[in-house]
């Protein structure tokens, strides 16, 4: 499915390394008054694909609606070309298709600034 592949390729540029560095830097935690306590990666479930999808659709349509906001203020007054994906991938993830991800789970506990 050619639309699904291109997404998952893009995905696969992103940085791989967000889960070293998200529980690596406490400093950003204390800074907002929380201590680390649980980092859990998890894996997206099956029963959650077509929700999945349907936010990565949503994520996609406002991609268009404001690419298209910034197109209509200038001159040239072309559709977004997102909307073609967004067509494909959704007729795709009719078929089935879905695109594996990762979540990231972390909880933080409020520090104890009386001790």
């Amino acid at each position: 499915m050619p639309r699904t592949e291109s997404v998952v390729s893009i995905m696969r540029k992103a940085q791989h390394d967000v889960d070293l560095w998200l529980p690596r830097y406490t400093d950003l935690y204390e800074a907002a008054g929380l201590h680390a306590t649980v980092y859990e990666r998890v894996q997206l479930r099956d029963h959650l694909r077509p929700m999945w999808n349907h936010c990565h659709i949503m994520g996609m349509e406002e991609l268009a609606r404001r690419t298209s906001q910034v197109t209509e203020s200038s001159d040239c007054k072309q559709p977004s070309p997102l909307l073609q994906q967004i067509k494909d991938l959704e007729a795709e993830f009719a078929q089935g298709a879905s695109i594996d991800a990762q979540w990231f789970l972390i909880v933080g506990k409020i520090l104890d600034t009386q001790n």
